[in-house]
């Protein structure tokens, strides 16, 4: 519900925010190279981290149209989840491979959330 009510409140005074955009291999290296750019009028910042084993290996931020980052966000932990920032192996000691993603509507909410750990973390709703 908070986050409709933000998306209309922004689209009714023609608001648009600015995400951190860039990818790199660590976290570090993304707080780095990024680049804060202006978004459209709908869309939010998008954050994306993958993980192989517990270890990152990827750091994607972008601006992302509002529905579509939600919907890659859903798959965190879905029926089919996909965000495991906790486990290392899987079955038969198999690397477990993760992907999580966040929505926010601040730079600072989206950076934050590259270093998100635990599942707790990246089930947090970070629209205001």
């Amino acid at each position: 519900m908070k986050f409709f009510a933000g998306l209309a409140f922004a689209a009714v005074n023609g608001e648009t925010i600015k995400c951190w955009t860039g990818e790199a291999e660590t976290v570090a290296e993304f707080t780095g190279n990024s680049v804060k750019v202006e978004c459209t009028k709908n869309e939010i910042c998008q954050m994306t981290v993958r993980k192989r084993a517990g270890n990152v290996y990827k750091v994607m931020g972008s601006c992302k149209q509002d529905e579509a980052c939600n919907n890659n966000r859903e798959q965190n932990f879905g029926s089919d989840k996909q965000c495991r920032p906790e486990e290392i192996l899987g079955e038969n000691d198999a690397e477990v491979a993760s992907v999580c993603r966040s929505c926010s509507d601040t730079p600072w909410e989206q950076l934050n959330s590259a270093s998100f750990a635990t599942d707790a973390d990246w089930q947090r709703n970070l629209l205001w």
